[in-house]
């Protein structure tokens, strides 16, 4: 089954003074539909020689941002992992016993 990644920008933190946000904080979801697994990212931006004003920033450039910052082997990396932890779902099953 085909797995979807989402990334997304819970949290950013910025400098008051010029509003460069220098810290975002990221959770990655993979479902295939019927299993889930989700991971979380703390990642520190360098600061870019322009500085978009903070109320223009959306949700979507800080996750760009994110990944360009990370990489393009790192993104690949982390989704991996979360395919890992979605395959090893299946491999487990839960059973109760009557005691």
């Amino acid at each position: 089954m085909a797995i979807t990644y989402t990334w997304d920008s819970s949290a950013r933190e910025k400098y008051n003074n010029d509003g460069y946000i220098h810290t975002v904080h990221l959770t990655v979801t993979a479902t295939d539909g019927e299993k889930s697994a989700t991971g979380q990212i703390l990642e520190v931006l360098k600061r870019p020689d322009t500085l978009i004003p903070f109320a223009d920033v959306t949700k979507e450039t800080c996750v760009q941002w994110c990944k360009e910052s990370l990489g393009s082997e790192r993104v690949a990396e982390i989704e991996a992992e979360l395919k890992a932890e979605i395959d090893e779902q299946y491999l487990v099953t839960v059973t109760t016993v009557p005691w």
